[in-house]
């Protein structure tokens, strides 16, 4: 074995411990994001939530980073857009955007989009696989009892992998 030779090998093993370290990181991570939800779902059902209602509401609604920035008149227009058959939430969200010292802004938009000043730090919406469903009474039904529960309790909070 010559030196060019252990060179190539060093250089190798190192990029192999590089690609396994960015492997079990991103593993970790995502088992920890899973791990957290699966807690915060335990914890939920422990404290008498009604876990099928949650799961319901899960696939239908959508919510931006921000969250512990929640905002109860977002919430509430949430829920009275959710008994009006989604009629605003089809092709726009609701949410609180800062701006320029301004912070806590209520703003309408649609998706994709953002507001002309400022940016969004929690938005309410609806998932764009469900925007043109026909919904259901049950589903409705979960997705306001959800939203309550989002508007009136601090320990109640949407799953670690929202975006």
């Amino acid at each position: 074995m010559n030196l060019v030779t252990i060179e190539k090998q060093l250089s190798e093993f190192n990029k192999d411990r590089v690609n396994l370290r960015n492997e079990f990181e991103q593993q970790n991570k995502y088992l920890n994001t899973k791990i957290a939800d699966l807690e915060r779902l335990k914890n939920m059902g422990l404290n008498n939530f009604d876990l099928n209602k949650i799961f319901i509401a899960e696939t239908i609604l959508e919510f931006s980073n921000g969250f512990k920035r929640k905002h109860k008149n977002v919430i509430q227009t949430a829920i009275n857009d959710v008994v009006n058959n989604f009629n605003l939430m089809r092709k726009e969200y609701f949410g609180i955007k800062d701006y320029s010292g301004f912070v806590g802004q209520e703003v309408q938009c649609h998706y994709g989009y953002g507001p002309k000043h400022g940016y969004v730090v929690f938005s309410i919406g609806i998932k764009k696989d469900v925007r043109q469903k026909e919904i259901t009474e049950e589903e409705q039904d979960a997705c306001v009892y959800y939203l309550n529960h989002l508007k009136d309790n601090e320990d109640f909070f949407v799953p670690f992998n929202y975006k």
